[in-house]
């Protein structure tokens, strides 16, 4: 901006400069061919200086006999010449002071717009550069943009984890009562399965399923179980409370099984699911899997005791 001014400012004062010039070196100059007629009557005395002044005769025109070709005038013996004044040297000088003045402006003027477009070609480089260091910039803060939103994707899902609930099957102190006819026998077991949730959150919508299955003999669950829902569960929706507990549905198992489990003879299994959701916005549906195998070891009256441990692979949590 301060070279623009600076321009702007040279270039007035070289054209006050040469305005100034010009009119002050314009004369007045006198016509051509105009007669100074002191010259002449000098010239004139001075032809003959020994002979008395005499007055001149009158004019003789152009058109008469007496006067030749070359603008002499003839009176009787004596030739008169008639000469013009020359124009003053002055004049000429002036005008080629003019001339050199005149060019030296336009060159002054001419150096000035060529500074002028040194000028702008350097604004414009300047221009082009901040350009693209804004563009830098630009790109730099949409990176740093992209990283704080980064950053705050994880520190929000780093704050869900923490805070998010977690529904598992524990096994810690199934409720298991007996069954008896109406003699008084037993007849068999009644399990509710206990389920928590140790997270710091609750639960909304919270369903919950599980199921036995007696394996015959000591083998194992067939490598291709499906793992089918047919036990006891509800389906309708629950919440369940930060670390709380609820206890699922019933699963009522006969005493003669009980009795083969005891002795060895066979195997009890236990699974289900828990699928439920967080209290978060734009959070995925949450699924707990498990599969527990329950070992009686003992088994008087109404006493029962049992140990319960994880089997498969069916045990999992999203």
């Amino acid at each position: 901006m301060i070279q623009f001014v600076v321009m702007k400012r040279a270039s007035a004062v070289c054209i006050v400069a040469a305005w100034v010039v010009l009119c002050g070196f314009q004369q007045p100059t006198s016509p051509q061919g105009k007669t100074d007629k002191k010259p002449a009557d000098a010239a004139h005395a001075n032809t003959n200086p020994a002979h008395p002044q005499t007055l001149a005769p009158p004019p003789i025109p152009a058109n008469s006999p007496d006067a030749d070709a070359n603008g002499v005038e003839s009176h009787g013996k004596q030739n008169i010449q008639i000469i013009s004044a020359a124009p003053e040297k002055s004049v000429d000088l002036v005008d080629r002071a003019i001339s050199i003045i005149g060019v030296i402006c336009t060159v002054a003027l001419a150096g000035v717009g060529i500074y002028g477009i040194v000028i702008a070609l350097r604004t414009l480089k300047q221009i082009s550069e901040q350009t693209a260091s804004l563009k830098v910039y630009v790109e730099e803060t949409k990176k740093i943009a992209k990283f704080t939103e980064d950053s705050m994707q994880v520190n929000r899902e780093s704050l869900q984890a923490g805070q998010r609930p977690y529904v598992g099957f524990t096994f810690n102190d199934p409720v298991i009562t007996c069954i008896a006819n109406t003699e008084g026998t037993i007849v068999g077991r009644r399990f509710s399965l206990p389920v928590e949730n140790t997270g710091n959150t609750p639960t909304i919508e919270t369903r919950i399923k599980v199921n036995f299955k007696e394996n015959e003999g000591i083998g194992e669950l067939p490598a291709d179980f499906s793992y089918p829902d047919i036990g006891a569960g509800d389906e309708s929706y629950s919440l369940l409370g930060a670390k709380s507990r609820v206890y699922s549905g019933d699963l009522d198992i006969a005493e003669a099984v009980i009795q083969r489990v005891h002795q060895r003879k066979s195997r009890l299994f236990f699974w289900g699911w828990a699928v439920y959701k967080d209290v978060f916005e734009n959070t995925p549906e949450h699924r707990t899997e498990f599969c527990h195998e329950a070992r009686i070891i003992h088994l008087a009256g109404n006493e029962i005791g049992l140990t319960i441990s994880s089997y498969g692979h069916h045990n999992k949590q999203t």
